[in-house]
């Protein structure tokens, strides 16, 4: 399920993030998002509660612009980023 991201996941986050991209981004970028009123950052919980991979995007008006997307790599290929 997709849910916002709270300041207590960003740890998680960051992990998935260093994990899909290069240079990744750091705690204190996705913190100061939480804080940007045009910022969404959701995550995709399993059903237990774990964070598998999240979504960064800027909205405005009817459009927006995604920032960051990644899916935790042993949850890859298995349709969790659709």
């Amino acid at each position: 399920a997709l849910a916002p991201v709270s300041r207590d996941d960003i740890g998680e986050v960051t992990l998935i993030e260093a994990e899909s991209n290069s240079p990744p981004w750091g705690f204190s970028l996705f913190a100061g998002e939480l804080d940007n009123r045009f910022a969404s950052l959701l995550g995709g919980y399993d059903r237990s509660g774990f964070l598998v991979g999240f979504i960064l995007y800027h909205a405005l008006g009817r459009e927006a612009h995604i920032l960051k997307f990644a899916v935790r790599e042993s949850h890859r290929g298995t349709g969790k980023g659709r």
